[in-house]
């Protein structure tokens, strides 16, 4: 993976080489003027092109985030605050309580999605919800749906507002540096394919959970 540290080693030797080569080696060899500049125009070319490299991943904007840490807390609530309806597709609800970190109580996500009311649907895997937060999520209109046997590498939560659509990805099966979570986000504008098929899993599982309550009926 181009990774910003791959781009910070080759930033460097791309600003060190042409110093060392057109101030040292080069007049030693009496290499021409022109020659000097076009291999000056070649390494610029190459510091642009890791640099597009670079804004590309930006653009795609893949963070690492440390569990239950201040930075993992304010990434997600930033995200859920923002207006739009708000879909979370998880195991369980475990990794949002901050219960038992004191310093950062004050990063209630449970109290962050319940704000969006029926504006937000929770989709879980683990029916071992905690019965006090299933009654907060319930009071707040929030919608909760049972994947059953459903399985899949992979942890979403999709906000649309309007006309766009953002996702946050987990891969379960990936770690960043020190056993961080990668997290991937991506846009409709981007990667529409993504979303659409994201939006079809979540569908499913409304249309299956419904056949079973007309079934239980």
């Amino acid at each position: 993976m181009f990774s910003k540290y791959t781009f910070e080693i080759w930033q460097g030797v791309i600003f060190l080489f042409p110093t060392i080569l057109s101030g040292f080696f080069l007049p030693i060899t009496g290499v021409s003027y022109p020659v000097r500049i076009v291999c000056g125009l070649v390494l610029i070319s190459c510091y642009v092109f890791l640099w597009f490299k670079k804004w590309k991943q930006e653009k795609v904007d893949i963070i690492e985030l440390q569990e239950k840490s201040e930075k993992f807390y304010r990434y997600f609530i930033d995200f859920y605050k923002s207006p739009g309806e708000l879909n979370i597709f998880c195991s369980d609800l475990d990794w949002m309580k901050s219960d038992k970190h004191d310093k950062y109580k004050k990063y209630d996500m449970i109290k962050t999605i319940c704000e969006k009311g029926d504006k937000c649907t929770v989709y879980l895997s683990d029916k071992n919800i905690d019965p006090a937060i299933k009654a907060q999520l319930e009071t707040s209109n929030v919608r909760i749906y049972f994947t059953g046997k459903l399985e899949t590498k992979h942890r979403f939560s999709l906000l649309e507002y309007e006309n766009n659509a953002s996702l946050i990805i987990r891969d379960k099966n990936i770690l960043g540096d020190d056993d961080k979570i990668i997290f991937r986000r991506e846009n409709n504008n981007e990667n529409p394919c993504l979303i659409n098929m994201s939006k079809d899993l979540l569908n499913f599982i409304k249309t299956v959970n419904s056949g079973e309550s007309n079934e239980a009926a």
